[in-house]
């Protein structure tokens, strides 16, 4: 047995900007989405690392410049949906609902892994998307931790599905 190996793509010093971070380690991944591509960004860290403020300005650079792509590309109609989880002591929460019932995962043969009733939102503009990641964001589960006042004390999953619409003439 040889002792596992990890390697990384890139690897940021504590100094950079999360404009950096997003520019150099996550634009690719997130613009992706607009070539119909499935993606995923991932932030792994210490508590009070800064991770969840990473996320939230890498969320924020990349949804600006996905509706500046829809805005040039008028002669195109996209659909954005919206829906975001939280995984907290095992439990799966829907941040969009204030029903505290945690959700079940479901196999679905031709989806996947699939959660059962997560409530998705069809995004009217971007300022619809602030007021659901400001939905989020309350209902996210907080705690004190020894390195910070308000730790995130789960995993928040964000995710957009994108469609792109014929326009008819």
């Amino acid at each position: 047995m040889f002792p596992a190996s990890y390697t990384y793509d890139r690897v940021f010093d504590p100094e950079c900007s999360t404009r950096q971070v997003y520019d150099e380690g996550a634009k690719e991944v997130a613009l992706s989405v607009l070539s119909g591509i499935n993606s995923s960004i991932f932030a792994y860290g210490q508590t009070s690392s800064g991770k969840t403020y990473t996320m939230v300005g890498i969320t924020e650079h990349s949804m600006a410049e996905i509706y500046a792509y829809i805005d040039q590309h008028a002669d195109r109609e996209f659909i954005l949906k919206f829906s975001a989880m939280e995984i907290y002591n095992e439990a799966v929460m829907d941040l969009l609902s204030s029903d505290a019932t945690p959700l079940r995962l479901l196999d679905d043969p031709e989806k996947g892994t699939v959660v059962e009733k997560l409530t998705e939102e069809t995004l009217r503009d971007k300022g619809h998307l602030l007021e659901l990641l400001a939905v989020c964001e309350a209902q996210r589960q907080i705690g004190e931790t020894a390195l910070n006042e308000t730790s995130s004390r789960s995993h928040q999953i964000l995710r957009l599905v994108g469609a792109l619409m014929a326009l008819s003439h």
